[in-house]
């Protein structure tokens, strides 16, 4: 079932953005999460979040700032199962457009984008982490609003 966070549910989806996130970005310092874990707490409490959830565990979530995704995580036990695409689905549904950035060392990530119909807006470089970037970006087919 998808739904809207709850205060309850923060610091199973902290730990869940942990673990994505290490696993994911191997080639990023755990101090690099571990220094943002706040940061991120805070962001979570005014963004748009919306989880998968199932047998009162949460399986993934996607994190929104007006239309910017912020992420996409899911549990790696779960993972090509459909919950991502579950998840984008159901913030599509409610923007007519969406914009997010990726590393272009998450190919994973960069695939599931493009094949969702996302598409590269823009190479960008970041400078915390000196590491590449792509803007990519959706928006609703006319035809379907």
């Amino acid at each position: 079932m998808i739904r809207r966070m709850q205060p309850g549910d923060l610091d199973q989806i902290l730990q869940l953005w942990f673990r994505v996130n290490r696993q994911a970005h191997f080639y990023l310092p755990k101090e690099y999460f571990e220094k943002h874990m706040a940061p991120v707490r805070q962001a979570l409490l005014h963004s748009e979040v919306h989880v998968q959830e199932a047998g009162g565990k949460i399986q993934g979530f996607i994190g929104l700032m007006d239309h910017y995704i912020a992420g996409i995580f899911v549990d790696s036990s779960v993972r090509s199962q459909g919950i991502g695409r579950n998840l984008l689905e159901a913030a599509k549904k409610n923007h007519r457009s969406l914009t997010l950035h990726v590393y272009q060392r998450n190919i994973r990530a960069v695939r599931f984008y493009l094949r969702e119909g996302f598409s590269i807006s823009q190479y960008l470089w970041e400078a915390e982490t000196g590491l590449a970037e792509w803007a990519m970006e959706w928006r609703k087919n006319p035809a379907l609003q």
